[in-house]
């Protein structure tokens, strides 16, 4: 029942409850009449109420929606990135002078599926990209461990290959199974900034 429609009966209701107390002609009408009127009392607390545990969850979202789950789903903080994927970062985040690096970069937030039904093969987080000071991507880079040794996992890393490929975005694959020093991971990197800014720079003269 809408608002308007209860408002407008708990006024007739009250009008009646004063009546009877007014006009009551035994004890049953005076007793009518405190019923109702304490049911539109109790009525109009709740109302109260309500609006005020509604402004409560307004201002702590957190708080409000802390216990609302039914199926004993825990929610955990999670670090945006894994122990091996920050220490590898430690070792070309010297190049934020010049780019911006990006951790955990979604395809979905890159890449634009035209046509098709379902864009759920954009759902995946490639490691890191790097960006211009502009924000334009120039070059993501994936950091593959013994995860990605898997059946199913060479299998997602293939469609992602091919999606970059189709998208003409550079990727650049690290293995955690070799060292990986600073001074490799850096020149690789640095090395494959260069080619991708003088293609540009051709291709921007022709």
């Amino acid at each position: 029942m809408k608002k308007s429609v209860c408002d407008g009966l708990i006024i007739v209701f009250a009008i009646f409850g004063v009546y009877l107390l007014i006009n009551f002609n035994n004890y049953y009408d005076e007793f009518f009449g405190c019923l109702i009127l304490l049911g539109i009392l109790l009525y109009i607390r709740y109302r109260i109420n309500h609006k005020e545990r509604i402004k409560v969850n307004l201002d702590s979202p957190s708080l409000s929606f802390s216990n609302t789950n039914k199926e004993n789903v825990i929610y955990k903080y999670k670090k945006i990135m894994s122990d091996s994927e920050f220490t590898f970062l430690n070792k070309f985040k010297d190049l934020n002078d010049k780019y911006i690096i990006i951790p955990q970069v979604n395809l979905a937030s890159i890449i634009e599926k035209c046509g098709g039904k379902y864009h759920s093969e954009l759902f995946r987080n490639i490691d890191f990209g790097i960006f211009d000071k502009d924000y334009n991507l120039l070059l993501l880079i994936e950091l593959n461990d013994k995860t990605h040794t898997s059946i199913k996992r060479k299998d997602r890393d293939l469609k992602v290959k091919k999606i970059l490929a189709d998208s003409q975005i550079p990727l650049l694959v690290f293995y955690t199974y070799y060292p990986n020093e600073k001074g490799y991971v850096l020149n690789r990197i640095t090395k494959a900034l260069e080619n991708i800014e003088n293609l540009k720079a051709k291709s921007k003269n022709n």
